[in-house]
């Protein structure tokens, strides 16, 4: 199952920016997640021209929770592996927005942006006024909580890539865990996007 979406006049804040309600103290985004968001980043950009990964401050899953159990029955459905206790922890994970901070640690430099900053950026200009603060860049990276199954050997997590008001795409990550504690990609699977390309 593949989302296609087309954008005509998509603005920065319409589906890709869909924000649940953002939670700072109930729960602290873990370690391990810091792990496996630098490894899908990696991946991501790996041979890219992308010098720059702008990530957004907060978790999120572009999309709305009617649309993620579709998307958690296709995943199921398309990938054996995955376990249930995996995709019901990620579900109650992703019900709330949480806080990142910036304990990266992939190859490419990164920056976390604001809904402040963005706003600021695209009320009062658009793509081209952000990328020119931020040249060379990847577009607006989201990243949602990472889903677990009870004793941590395999994870789900969602990233979402906007590069222009007509290009953007949405993933989901499955991965395991090797004996020597590295978390490995094991499958990546595109749930929605858009390929109305124009120049940005």
């Amino acid at each position: 199952m593949l989302r296609i979406i087309c954008f005509t006049s998509l603005t920065i804040f319409s589906i890709f920016f869909f924000t649940p309600l953002k939670l700072t103290a109930q729960y602290i985004v873990e370690p391990e997640e810091y792990c496996i968001y630098s490894t899908v980043i990696d991946e991501l950009y790996n041979g890219s021209n992308v010098e720059l990964v702008i990530i957004r401050d907060c978790t999120g899953l572009d999309t709305s929770l009617d649309s993620l159990e579709d998307d958690l029955t296709y995943l199921h459905e398309s990938i054996m592996r995955l376990h249930h206790d995996t995709t019901s922890d990620f579900k109650a994970k992703n019900i709330h927005s949480y806080p990142l901070s910036n304990f990266f640690n992939q190859r490419l430099d990164n920056k976390l942006i604001s809904e402040d900053e963005l706003s600021e950026i695209f009320d009062n200009g658009g793509w081209k006024d952000y990328y020119s603060k931020y040249p060379r860049s990847n577009g607006i990276l989201t990243l949602s909580r990472v889903g677990f199954n009870s004793d941590k050997t395999q994870c789900l997590v969602y990233v979402g890539n906007q590069e222009s008001k007509d290009l953007a795409e949405g993933f989901y990550f499955f991965m395991n865990k090797q004996a020597h504690g590295v978390w490995v990609v094991q499958d990546k699977k595109r749930i929605w996007g858009s390929w109305h390309i124009e120049d940005r």
